[in-house]
């Protein structure tokens, strides 16, 4: 329906305009739950995108965040339970491998074994050491859904859930 108002001279469209503000509103919901989800962490890092996952047998605990960017870089941070060896072994499976990048670790291990199925790093620890932690600094080379395990060999796997935004 169109109207011409005499004082101004202008024609409105009235059905135009309430579409029109239909779809604005439209914007700002949709870009309200954007900014929302970024906050709490659903786009990267944030209090729901922390996770703390356990082996069953308590020999390992990883901290890591479930939503990630594409070549941003983040940390992996292990606790390792008592262990009797002289060496700690962790072991990162191919499909975990497939789609990172370990840059470094603290402390640097004392080799790293590739094996069929993944790597496997060593690190030397004190006769006393109990809750041993190694932070992995790793990056992300491909972009999607992520799942991979890391064990302290021997031991119960972890399983890692996560996603990386493009």
């Amino acid at each position: 329906m169109t109207t011409q108002r005499e004082d101004l001279e202008l024609e409105t469209h009235e059905s135009f305009q309430r579409n029109e503000w239909r779809i604005q509103r439209a914007g700002w919901i949709a870009w309200t739950l954007v900014i929302i989800a970024g906050l709490i962490g659903l786009l990267g890092s944030g209090p729901m995108s922390h996770k703390e996952t356990a082996a069953a047998d308590g020999s390992l605990k990883i901290e890591y965040d479930r939503y990630l960017h594409y070549h941003h870089p983040t940390q992996l941070t292990l606790s390792v339970g008592e262990i009797a060896d002289d060496e700690l072994q962790i072991k990162f499976d191919r499909s975990l491998l497939d789609r990172l990048q370990v840059e470094r670790s603290e402390p640097e291990p004392l080799q790293a074994e590739i094996t069929d199925d993944g790597v496997i790093y060593t690190f030397m620890q004190k006769a006393s050491s109990q809750n041993i932690k190694v932070i992995f600094h790793v990056d992300y080379e491909r972009f999607g859904a992520c799942q991979g395990t890391v064990e302290v060999v021997g031991h119960e796997p972890v399983t890692l859930k996560q996603f990386v935004y493009p």
